[in-house]
């Protein structure tokens, strides 16, 4: 799949499904990649991980907090 498609696509057309000219190990047989929902499932799971990642740090600063709170009233 060459990028340079995607650059030179005019936005009047329809999208329509990239043809793969070597088969990629990721996407396994497919012969087509439909760029739109690939595009929009990819961002899905950047949305997710952030999402994961905010979480985990929220619970880690909570957890630290409480640690010290406790440090501080109990001692070492």
């Amino acid at each position: 799949m060459d990028t340079g498609q995607l650059a030179q696509g005019d936005p009047r057309r329809e999208p329509r499904a990239e043809q793969l000219d070597r088969p990629l190990p990721t996407f396994g047989a497919l012969p087509r990649v439909h760029m739109c929902p690939f595009h929009e499932t990819t961002e899905d799971v950047a949305h997710y991980v952030d999402a994961v990642d905010t979480g985990l740090r929220e619970k880690i600063d909570v957890e630290n907090e409480a640690r010290a709170a406790m440090t501080d009233l109990y001692g070492p």
